[in-house]
Parts: structure tokens; sequence; C-alpha cells
């Protein structure tokens, strides 16, 4: 387990508190993803181009994935939105 999301949270959050610490949690995603080998994490997986592209009458409905990260993201939001309604 990667703690690159937890270091960056709490740098950001003792430099910038909460707004700090969801930016530092997002980039601190981005250095593990890079540090896994994922070659473009921002977007996810590569996509190849030429075989197959399908229209979006061909796709099939699917429902968003969720991803390692998701909670603790929504928890930190969370977290601000009661802080400044404090």
């Amino acid at each position: 387990m990667s703690f690159s999301k937890w270091i960056g949270a709490s740098i950001g959050w003792s430099f910038g508190g909460p707004v700090g610490a969801i930016i530092g949690l997002a980039l601190g995603s981005v250095i593990d993803a890079m540090a896994n080998g994922k070659e473009n994490p921002i977007i996810g997986e590569r996509q190849t181009r030429g075989q197959g592209r399908a229209t979006y009458r061909t796709q099939p409905r699917q429902r968003p994935q969720t991803q390692s990260g998701d909670f603790e993201v929504s928890l930190l939001i969370l977290a601000s939105v009661i802080i400044k309604a404090d």
C-alpha cells in the first residue's frame, strides 16, 4: 500500500487547510499512479486508436467504476463543506 496520497494530503493540509489537503491528495494520487507504471495517470488507462471505435450508440450503458481514493476525496470534500458552514 502506497502512502503518497496520505503524505500529499497531510502536507497540503498543513499549508492550505482543507483545500490544500484535497490538492495534495490529488497530487499524491498522480505520483502513486506514475509509480505504478500508468502512462497517463490523470486520464486513466491508455486508449488504443483505430481498434473498433464504438460510437455512443453501440456502447453498452455502464455505471462509472469507482477507483482507489474516491472515498478519501469525498470525505475531504464533505469535511471542507462542514468546516466552511461553521
